[in-house]
């Protein structure tokens, strides 16, 4: 039996919340090199290499974090390293559908799956106004180089991010009135076609180790 969108998410979720509770950086370290390791075995470090491209801010400032506090934010940033290959292993064949059908196959509330899914269908969009307003941006003279630590250029990054969001908002707010007024239901987009069906085994060998690596956090 093969687990749905639905099962998948149960085991993808059994995992997140195991990595929140490890608080021993031997761990996350164990952690780290099986997941990287299973995810070079299945090619996946094409998704993995973008995946970190988008978390890198987050990354660089959790590291900095690191010199100016204590050991706890050790834990933080291989907290959100586990996070991202954890992410690439479970939602390697994942579509945007099948992420909206495991969810609601678990009854998550529409809201939340509808906000989820819309988000995921307009990063194209966020995309491409912040490739434009780059274009624009160099039109009129602004240089933007791939250089660390330079605030002007950094400055113009920031600009371009919140315009680029602040005008997708606008225009994905303008596109779900115009789906209203045509007739869109939420409960009948969020509605799976599939049953959730779960194969038991893959969820006990996750439970299994999640409480094996528990248990070890804890001194057991």
């Amino acid at each position: 039996m093969k687990n749905t969108a639905g099962g998948k998410l149960i085991v993808y979720l059994i995992g997140i919340i195991t990595i929140l509770i490890v608080k021993s950086i031997s761990l996350h370290l164990v952690m780290f090199i099986f997941f990287l390791f299973v995810d070079i075995y299945l090619n996946l470090l094409g998704k993995l290499k973008k995946l970190f491209l988008v978390f890198l801010p987050f990354l660089i400032t959790a590291s900095l974090l690191v010199w100016l506090q204590s050991e706890k934010n050790w834990v933080l940033v291989s907290r959100l390293i586990n996070i991202i290959l954890w992410n690439v292993l479970i939602f390697k064949d994942f579509a945007e559908q099948d992420l909206k059908d495991g969810l609601a196959q678990l009854h998550f509330p529409n809201l939340i799956i509808l906000t989820i899914f819309f988000i995921l269908r307009y990063f194209r969009v966020i995309k491409e106004e912040i490739n434009r307003l780059i274009r624009a941006r160099k039109l009129r003279g602004a240089e933007i180089k791939n250089k660390f630590f330079n605030i002007k250029e950094y400055i113009i990054l920031a600009q371009i991010i919140g315009s680029s969001l602040d005008r997708s908002l606008k225009r994905s707010d303008r596109i779900y009135k115009a789906m209203q007024l045509r007739g869109l239901k939420s409960a009948t987009f969020v509605k799976s076609k599939q049953k959730l069906i779960i194969s038991w085994q893959p969820i006990f060998l996750t439970l299994f180790i999640s409480a094996l690596i528990i248990l070890l956090d804890r001194g057991w």
